[in-house]
């Protein structure tokens, strides 16, 4: 595929101008290479190399130089954090300001597959998409579950299981050839023939035809469309002669499964960057199964990382378990501490860990840029593994009541420090709107969870972490 982009921007001269207009230094042999390659890779990067950096750079100097009015450039990413990032990286460089309008594309995966794939399908069957939200979706099940009296038998067959809400709530559809199946966190405990399998894949339809969709099932509405209409898939690649997939690490095999089909056609140049040993979420492996996992065998590497020096870059070495890597240390030697805890004093971890900040940080970047503590779970519900959940670490995130006003005034102050940040309206308005669909909302039965309420602990899969 010929990109049509003038070779002459990613000259040495050219080059060096936009990282100085960046504030960006070069001094490693591989960040040149990454830079002016024009062919399908995988770049895995360690921590701290300037991957982020070098995308901009990157697609700065592609904007400078690109000659068509009607192809573009496609920016895929996982987070809207990560997207954005990339956006600001580009709107502080007037070249880079053209490829945040027609005819590119930046942004999640997710909004990729709804844009270009997945909604154009449900329209064709005329179907209004009302909501695109695994909270919102689990709430109206459970609500239809409850009222509706063509449901009775499964929800006495599911009341049986230990599980069967979250049965209900997690079912999803997947593609298999060219027809949706519906599938679940495990197998059903009773036969797609039954009535009480005929219930349960008919609630699933009807709210489908209603326009109340998980994230997952638009992956599986896009992949079945793609199955039906092969032209589509030479159609997207066509539109964009240049694709760059970043945190590539974190794509699920679903995921994976729809972008080959898409993109690995040979009409794309492809490039996919991230680090394999920062994966959080192991999918199963089934991401890593996939031929064309991330990264491939003779990807390139930026080994280099400023973020910490020789110490820390030994230790790090050790844990690289996914592909290893031997990563060269050249930023501030910086502090190992190992935290240990049992139930009696884990809720002194996140406390002891702002203490050691506080002590090794300069208090004017620890103010700029102040530590965050994250957690997940890979199963969640009423798993007895300990910990659950962040709110073993940190007791005041457990959910007192229902707490909208309070939920509502967060959310409130949240979307618009994003929005003023980034200035993104649409993604502060869909924040407020998904809190506001929560709070808003009639009284349920006792025992099934108000709309917008999930029984998880928000955002919280498997095993909790810290990262600064």
């Amino acid at each position: 595929m010929t990109i049509p982009c003038d070779p002459a921007s990613f000259a040495k001269d050219r080059v060096e101008a936009a990282a100085l207009l960046l504030g960006l230094d070069l001094p490693h042999p591989e960040q040149w290479d990454f830079l002016q390659q024009m062919i399908s890779l995988d770049l895995q990067a360690v921590p701290g190399s300037g991957k982020t950096s070098l995308v901009g750079l990157k697609l700065a100097l592609l904007a400078a130089g690109w000659r068509s009015p009607n192809r573009g450039v496609c920016v895929i990413s996982h987070t809207n954090t990560a997207k954005d990032e990339i956006t600001a990286r580009l709107d502080a460089v007037p070249a880079g300001r053209s490829l945040l309008h027609y005819p590119h594309f930046i942004g999640t995966i997710q909004s990729f597959v709804n844009t270009f794939l997945a909604l154009p399908a449900l329209r064709s069957m005329k179907v209004e998409v009302q909501t695109v939200d695994d909270d919102a979706y689990a709430a109206a099940a459970l609500r239809r579950l409850e009222r509706h009296p063509d449901y009775r038998t499964l929800k006495a067959a599911l009341e049986r299981q230990r599980d069967g809400r979250q049965l209900l709530t997690e079912a999803r559809f997947v593609c298999e050839g060219s027809q949706l199946s519906v599938v679940s966190t495990r197998t059903l405990p009773f036969s797609a023939e039954t009535p009480s399998g005929t219930q349960f894949h008919r609630l699933k339809r009807s709210l489908a035809r209603d326009g109340i969709f998980r994230y997952d099932d638009m992956f599986a509405v896009a992949e079945r469309h793609l199955a039906r209409h092969p032209a589509l898939a030479q159609a997207t690649a066509t539109r964009f002669p240049f694709v760059l997939l970043d945190e590539m690490q974190d794509t699920s095999g679903v995921q994976l499964r729809l972008l080959d089909k898409v993109f690995a056609t040979g009409h794309s140049v492809v490039q996919r960057v991230g680090d394999v040993n920062q994966r959080i979420f192991d999918d199963d492996g089934e991401a890593q199964k996939n031929a064309s996992a991330f990264p491939m065998p003779l990807s390139a590497e930026l080994p280099v990382s400023r973020r910490f020096g020789s110490k820390i870059a030994s230790m790090a070495s050790d844990l690289t378990v996914h592909r290893p890597q031997r990563i060269e240390g050249t930023g501030p030697e910086g502090t190992i501490a190992l935290l240990l805890f049992d139930q009696d004093t884990i809720e002194h971890v996140v406390p002891a860990f702002e203490r050691l900040a506080n002590s090794l940080i300069p208090q004017p970047l620890l103010l700029r840029t102040p530590p965050r503590v994250l957690g997940a779970r890979r199963q969640p519900g009423n798993s007895a593994k300990f910990p659950q959940s962040l709110a073993c670490y940190v007791p005041g995130l457990a959910a007192t009541g229902r707490g909208e006003t309070r939920g509502l005034l967060i959310t409130a102050a949240r979307a618009a420090q994003n929005q003023r940040q980034h200035g993104d309206s649409h993604a502060a308005v869909q924040q407020l709107w998904n809190t506001v669909r929560g709070a808003v909302r009639p009284c349920a039965p006792e025992g099934i969870p108000p709309s917008g309420v999930s029984t998880a602990t928000p955002t919280l899969r498997a095993g909790a972490f810290a990262r600064c």
